[in-house]
């Protein structure tokens, strides 16, 4: 367990990998006296090449201070590029020609999310690519409910391809930073993308119109209709409130019992195989 009532885990495709140095996400969380700051990135292994390093590579370094504009972020995003050609390139020259080119020509791929918490104003600044998640849900008398999923909502389909991040590509998009006002018993929720799926298929199961409101009408439509129903049909919560306890005790658990539970999930056809990062942290 991490200060502050915030939980986490990271664990590697345990079905098709063999070690967890196989996994591609990368999490970084961050205390300070005034703030705390929350990196998640997966590394997508199917394009490009070290993807894994370049994940951990901008996670770890996140800026103090949300983005306050696109120039900034542009900034930020060329001046940790050139940083991590600088710090692999001689290495790799020294390996393989043809990784080398490879890693000139494809560059690295992957998703993004940085949130920073002003513990004393309670805003909570964001910003993120791709289809890691952030949840924020929010107490409703006896329940919750989801006012914030974000940037997954950006995409057409739950299923699109991501948006992604390549340190030799110019980037073409807005990383400026949003914010919100948090409440006390807030709850935020940061995960990478077959987690992020299997919750918003819950969500929609259990609170259809907030969750419609939220997410926005096309990835709503364009939902897997049998994937819906199957998971509804087995379904066995009865609110939000449930599937968060549920969730934070899962990550609260061992290595062991959280792969568990996920294999479960792998073996319904509820949850794809993938690597799995999840972060929990209650206001």
């Amino acid at each position: 367990m991490l200060p502050n009532k915030t939980y986490k885990k990271s664990v590697h495709n345990f079905i098709d990998k063999i070690s967890e140095n196989e996994n591609e996400d990368a999490i970084s969380h961050i205390v300070c006296e005034d703030f705390e700051k929350i990196a998640v990135s997966d590394g997508a292994g199917g394009a490009g090449i070290y993807c894994k390093s370049w994940a951990e590579h901008l996670v770890s370094n996140q800026p103090d201070n949300p983005f306050v504009d696109k120039a900034n972020a542009d900034e930020w995003f060329l001046k940790n590029s050139e940083s991590f050609y600088i710090e692999n390139i001689e290495a790799i020259n020294k390996k393989d020609s043809f990784v080398l080119e490879k890693f000139i020509k494809e560059g690295s791929y992957a998703t993004l999310v940085f949130v920073w918490w002003n513990k004393q104003t309670n805003i909570l600044h964001y910003s993120g690519i791709g289809d890691t998640t952030l949840f924020i849900f929010r107490k409703n008398i006896n329940d919750y409910k989801p006012i914030l999923i974000t940037p997954i909502d950006e995409q057409n389909s739950l299923d699109d391809f991501p948006k992604l991040l390549n340190w030799n590509k110019e980037i073409n998009f807005d990383l400026t930073a949003k914010e919100i006002q948090l409440r006390i018993d807030d709850i935020i929720l940061i995960c990478t993308d077959s987690i992020a799926r299997w919750i918003i298929y819950y969500l929609i199961i259990l609170d259809t119109s907030i969750t419609q409101k939220v997410l926005g009408d096309t990835i709503f439509i364009n939902i897997d209709k049998d994937k819906l129903e199957s998971i509804k049909l087995l379904n066995k919560f009865k609110n939000l409130s449930e599937l968060l306890f549920k969730l934070k005790n899962t990550i609260n658990r061992s290595d062991t019992f959280f792969k568990t539970e996920l294999e479960k999930q792998i073996n319904l056809d509820h949850l794809e195989k993938d690597d799995f990062t999840i972060i929990f942290k209650s206001i």
